[in-house]
């Protein structure tokens, strides 16, 4: 499938995923306690943090690995990832599910502790599939893409619907999370299924899941770094400012989810088609849809942004309810920051297709660092509202750190004509005797 087929499937697909996650958290939003909904925000964004983790280790380095190899190639290495992944994952959600068992009984715990199962469950059955959504991109078959999320969105909706009527409200939080999982992992069985005809042994997947393994833990170790500071203002509002006003800032946040998961479907789309272009040294190619990309979002964003902070206080009455008039405020800050995490995400996903996970590693440490700590500082003395704008800040000073390793990373000066290629051309576990050691 030629690039832009591919971009527009994917922004289609991403369209129906934006709508449906926005209408399942306004579902919580509207029907469960204030209370409830700071749950589901917070066990969101747990679940996310381990689906990025995911990504960085798994899913990222499949791209970077097979992305324009030749089908056998790419077909040993997809085979090698989805075994090495169920031996690792399959036994530690199982110890994991068994020791939040054990705090079951202690009451004080029991509303954590059924939030925790809620993530586990959700988590296994979204990583088995982005592991999928992952493995058709590899060759742009984003209309293949589509088809599982529309089992996974039909599954979810069917869930979360029946729950609303029949469910206590108080649940609707957990079950709405555990739906996610469960439509997930019913949308990437067939494909699973599909691809394990082909088996590779343990020991071979295992050797080449290590293959990629100081990249991963890089990538993995950026993205926890990238999620302590992208959600900070979540976390730190939590903790000085209680749950309630963490649910003001969040429900304002879900305006933004549609143009956020449109976005992410191109880059999706893109970074695949950037490893391949890399492997081939064509950096003017990354960089001339790089500009494009940026404009695209800088007046996308734009333009909402403007839509929504203009129709603010409709908007939140008629969507939100009267509970919620708070978030208003917040509108505009949230698309400043969602164009700021665009433009980094931007950056870093280059910085990526040229396996520069450590460089993208220390930078994010050091914005993270100055992010948090001045947004718990600034918390104590000014509105919760400057939370966001300080994250904001700190991803337009990490874009540009990322931005200038970048431009010194392709001058001619430092850069010679064969350090353009990402990588040595990827060797399969098969391949090599003694294999060797994004996000």
């Amino acid at each position: 499938m030629s690039l832009k087929r591919a971009a527009s499937w994917s922004l289609l697909d991403q369209v129906m995923l934006s709508g449906v996650h926005f209408a399942v958290g306004l579902t919580v939003l509207r029907l469960a306690p204030k209370s409830d909904y700071g749950v589901y925000v917070l066990s969101w964004s747990v679940l996310m943090l381990l689906s990025g983790v995911h990504n960085a280790w798994v899913n990222s380095q499949l791209t970077v690995r097979a992305a324009g190899l030749p089908d056998d190639q790419r077909h040993r290495i997809v085979q090698s990832y989805l075994v090495a992944q169920l031996c690792i994952y399959i036994p530690a959600a199982i110890v994991v599910l068994a020791g939040l068992g054990a705090l079951w009984p202690w009451q004080p715990l029991r509303h954590t502790v059924l939030a925790a199962i809620s993530v586990v469950l959700g988590f296994c059955g979204l990583a088995m599939r982005e592991f999928v959504r992952a493995v058709l991109m590899l060759t742009l078959d984003a209309k293949r893409v589509l088809f599982v999320d529309l089992i996974y969105v039909s599954t979810l909706i069917a869930i979360v619907a029946a729950s609303a009527f029949l469910a206590d409200p108080t649940s609707l939080a957990f079950i709405a999370v555990v739906a996610m999982g469960i439509g997930s992992l019913l949308s990437a069985v067939p494909m699973m299924i599909s691809l394990g005809r082909d088996r590779v042994s343990v020991q071979s997947a295992l050797a080449e899941f290590r293959v990629s393994g100081t990249h991963g833990a890089w990538a993995s170790g950026g993205v926890l770094i990238t999620h302590l500071q992208s959600q900070s203002s979540i976390y730190l509002l939590g903790l000085f400012a209680g749950i309630a006003v963490t649910a003001e800032a969040s429900a304002a946040r879900q305006f933004m989810m549609p143009v956020m998961l449109g976005l992410n479907s191109l880059q999706r789309t893109l970074y695949p088609h950037w490893v391949a272009l890399t492997r081939a040294a064509d950096t003017s190619g990354i960089r001339r849809m790089a500009l494009r990309f940026f404009a695209l979002a800088t007046i996308s964003i734009g333009s909402y942004g403007i839509f929504l902070v203009l129709c603010s206080e409709t908007l939140i009455g008629f969507v939100l309810g009267s509970d919620y008039h708070a978030s208003a405020a917040y509108l505009g800050t949230f698309a400043l920051l969602t164009w700021a995490e665009s433009s980094r995400s931007l950056v870093s996903l280059q910085m990526q297709a040229l396996s520069r996970f450590r460089a993208i590693t220390i930078a994010n440490t050091f914005t993270a660092v100055l992010v948090i700590g001045t947004t718990a500082v600034l918390l104590q003395f000014l509105a919760p509202l400057w939370s966001v704008i300080v994250q904001a800040l700190g991803e337009i000073l990490l874009a540009l750190l990322l931005l200038g390793v970048l431009i010194h990373r392709r001058s001619p000066l430092t850069t010679a004509p064969s350090e353009v290629r990402q990588a040595p051309p990827p060797q399969t576990a098969t391949d090599t005797a003694a294999p060797t050691g994004r996000r």
